[in-house]
């Protein structure tokens, strides 16, 4: 059985419509699937534990993507900034560009001072929140000065869309203190 493919092995591959990659695979070798236009999606083993660089470059019809829970290395440029693939991992939900690796990090290590565009970055906060709203150290972060701070910007740049997130999530920001923030922006 296959457990081992080479870097770039269906590189530029554009009819590639389907592929199913061997159960026992580990390693998503660099270039892999890179410029593989036609390909519409990849299960990704769940033994699958790196993802090197430009694995899925170019793959326009692409628009999802299932990171395995085993994961403990992924390429921050695993796919181009032009086209955003919608990424599921842990069950977090972002959407991906040339920060995939940055995201895996933060949620894997509960580390909240990476370098992320700030929607993205509360997003995810608020989804981690969500699913273990008693971890210590998320927790610690979204009581801090960094988060509120975080927060005044996106409603300085209007970002609408993530307000309305964190005021659902309940409990992030005490009630009254978005409107209070908008009032001050």
């Amino acid at each position: 059985s296959v457990s081992m493919l080479g870097q770039g092995a269906f590189q530029g591959c554009e009819k590639l419509k389907s592929v199913k990659l061997p159960k026992y695979i580990k390693d998503l070798k660099s270039y892999l699937f890179s410029y593989c236009s036609a390909l519409p999606e990849i299960e990704i083993p769940e033994t699958v534990t790196q993802i090197g660089t430009e694995v899925f470059w170019n793959c326009h019809s692409l628009s999802e993507i299932h990171l395995p829970d085993a994961l403990k290395v992924i390429s921050n440029d695993v796919a181009d900034g032009q086209h955003k693939y919608q990424v599921t991992y842990r069950g977090i939900h972002f959407s991906a560009g040339t920060d995939a690796g940055t995201c895996v990090y933060m949620i894997d290590n509960y580390n909240f001072h990476v370098t992320l565009p700030i929607d993205k970055k509360i997003s995810i906060l608020i989804q981690m929140y969500q699913k273990n709203p008693d971890e210590e150290r998320l927790l610690q972060y979204l009581k801090g000065k960094d988060f509120l701070i975080e927060v005044v910007l996106l409603i300085s740049e209007n970002q609408t869309a993530v307000i309305r997130e964190i005021v659902s999530a309940g409990q992030l920001i005490p009630k009254g203190a978005v409107d209070k923030m908008i009032r001050l922006a």
